[in-house]
This record gives C-alpha cells, sequence and structure tokens, in this order.
C-alpha cells in the first residue's frame, strides 16, 4: 500500500509540476507587453533566477553551465530540445517511409500513396527547417492534412510559426 501511495503522489507532483510550466508559458503569452518598464524585466529575472535554480536542482547541472546552453539557444535561435524535436520528426518521417513500404507490398496502394504524401511534405519541413528556412517550413506544416501535421513535434511547430509572415 505504502509503494502505491508513493508512486501516486510522486506521479501526482509531477503533473503539477509540468501544469505550472504550462500555466506560466500561459501567463507570459497574456503578460501585456505595450508600456514595458524595468518593474517588468525585474519580474522576469526574478521568475529565471528561480527556474534556473530550479533546473539546476533537478539537472545537476551548475549555473554557468545553463548559461552558456541559454546563450548558445540565444545564438542559434532556437531552443531547448531542438535537435531532440528534429530527430523525433526524422523518426516519423522513417516510420511514414515503413509504413508506405508496407502499405506498397500488402498492395493497399491509396494508403501506400498517402504515406508516401506524408514522406514528402514532412521531408519538406524537415529540409527547410535544416537550412534555416523557418517561415518556409511553417509554410509546409500549414499545407498538410491536420493528421499529417501531427506529426511534427508541437513544439517545433509553435517556434517555426513565429517566422511565418503568412
Amino acid at each position: 500500500m505504502k509503494d502505491g501511495y508513493l508512486n501516486k503522489t510522486y506521479r501526482q507532483t509531477k503533473q503539477d509540476v509540468y501544469n505550472m510550466l504550462d500555466l506560466l508559458k500561459d501567463e507570459l503569452k497574456e503578460e501585456e507587453t505595450n508600456d514595458i518598464n524595468w518593474g517588468h524585466v525585474g519580474n522576469l529575472e526574478h521568475v529565471r533566477e528561480n527556474l534556473m535554480e530550479s533546473y539546476c536542482f533537478v539537472s545537476g547541472k551548475e549555473v554557468e553551465d545553463v548559461n552558456q546552453e541559454l546563450a548558445d539557444y540565444r545564438q542559434n535561435h532556437t531552443y531547448p530540445g531542438f535537435q531532440i524535436d528534429l530527430e523525433c520528426l526524422s523518426e516519423r518521417i522513417a516510420n511514414c517511409q515503413y509504413e508506405c513500404d508496407m502499405a506498397a507490398e500488402g498492395g493497399d496502394v491509396s494508403r501506400s500513396l498517402h504515406q508516401e504524401c506524408d514522406v514528402k511534405y514532412l521531408t519538406d519541413v524537415l529540409n527547410a527547417v535544416n537550412d534555416g528556412n523557418y517561415g518556409s517550413a511553417y509554410e509546409h506544416i500549414e499545407g498538410l492534412t491536420p493528421l499529417s501535421a501531427d506529426h511534427v513535434p508541437l513544439r517545433l511547430c509553435e517556434f517555426l510559426k513565429q517566422y511565418y509572415s503568412g
């Protein structure tokens, strides 16, 4: 019984942390950016400091190392997990190609053609990202069917959206 309560408490606390991060993201998106003053900057620096402390505690990393990672992300105009999301997209493209091949072998021409289209369009997204054409990559995503667009990791999609001018 004790282990069940321990596991339940752990999962619930972990979910609370995820939910608080989502709430924080929502709050930052909704924050009014007109008439910015140094008080706003100080508030964000305080939040950043608290997040830094929490992240260092959980990851075991030193503040200097995390600051370097953040500087690298700023320089590369990406976000933490960018490479992981690209790898995930590559794996999903490979999976679509596998499904295409299996459908073709099974004689399901319609499904094979659908999967082949997904492979092409998702590869266009990946190539545009790798070329640094983020707006074009999002344009390709906009052209996908909703089911196909689900192959693109959400945070990558949200990142690319900010470069889209359409």
